[in-house]
């Protein structure tokens, strides 16, 4: 079990990891089969950094990240972090206004490609927007492809930032009120989370943690995300679906034929699947409990937004 320095920055807690086990699966996307060692994620995260330096951006700026359960997500975390940015998630379930009032203080902003039709109405600042993925959709002259953003920054290491009680990250709540209440956090309370995390009943190591709720949410970016990245614990990523009962259909199917999908990916059977998911989710699969034969590679079940 990899040790957590809850005073340092979350980019130097996980670039430990990287540096002792570069070859350590650090996540794989659950349909296309795609893995990311801790190796790769470290570079990615280095080039966004030196991008956005290049772009004038620094611990004084907030970056905006739109997008859902992408593979932006750990990337911006651990580039904005080593800048001593904040990183700050944009609800993408609320509707445009709540979006435009939440970008309207952003000084940079990422989104996936499925939100460039929308960039318009919720960017009326042109802010500096950066695009991931393909699209055929016109964009504005603020607006620049991820992969034409990575190659403007030099093969320099900007500095790392240490500071743990600056805010680093915003995410939402659970929603347990019935609105969605921003959450500033800092380095210290993000390890700090982690580290509570490595003291409950569940044994992080030697399993999967699948990456169900979107990024927006601490139980996504965290309890999850965060979690697994930090400890050491592979995670498998799954895409957040507009519609809900084909999340909840995906997350059945990876539950249920998990030692399958192992074989298939050439990964490890002995390795058990841990869950970390809302309420809902468990009902789901308590109404189609026939489907499981066999569950005795779940290890764990944490619920939140739950009393």
């Amino acid at each position: 079990m990899y040790k957590i320095d809850i005073q340092d920055s979350i980019y130097n807690n996980f670039r430990k990891i990287a540096e002792e086990k570069p070859n350590n699966l650090a996540y794989i996307d659950y349909r296309t089969g795609q893995k990311v060692t801790y190796g790769e994620l470290v570079r990615f995260a280095d080039g966004f950094a030196n991008s956005m330096f290049a772009m004038g951006i620094g611990s004084d700026n907030n970056i905006g990240v739109l997008s859902f359960n992408s593979q932006i997500d750990p990337i911006a975390i651990l580039g904005g972090n080593k800048l001593g940015a904040t990183v700050v998630f944009v609800d993408p379930d609320n509707g445009i206004p709540t979006i435009k009032s939440n970008v309207s203080y952003l000084d940079i902003l990422v989104i996936e490609d499925v939100f460039v039709e929308i960039e318009p109405e919720i960017n009326s600042k042109k802010i500096p927007t950066i695009i991931l993925g393909q699209t055929n959709k016109k964009m504005r002259y603020n607006c620049l492809s991820y992969e034409n953003f990575i190659e403007t920054g030099d093969p320099y290491d900007v500095s790392t930032a240490n500071m743990p009680d600056k805010p680093s990250l915003v995410i939402f709540s659970s929603d347990t009120t019935g609105v969605p209440k921003p959450i500033v956090h800092s380095n210290f309370t993000v390890n700090s989370a982690v580290q509570k995390m490595l003291y409950t009943d569940f044994t992080i190591n030697n399993n999967y943690l699948i990456k169900v709720i979107p990024s927006h949410i601490g139980l996504g970016s965290i309890t999850s995300m965060l979690t697994a990245l930090l400890t050491g614990t592979p995670y498998i990523q799954l895409k957040s679906f507009p519609n809900p009962e084909d999340l909840f259909n995906e997350v059945n199917e990876v539950t249920a034929n998990f030692k399958t999908w192992l074989r298939t990916n050439k990964l490890s059977v002995n390795a058990g699947l841990l869950l970390f998911v809302s309420p809902i989710f468990a009902r789901m699969m308590l109404r189609e409990i026939d489907k499981f034969k066999d569950l005795s590679h779940l290890k764990g079940i944490l619920l939140g937004d739950s009393k």
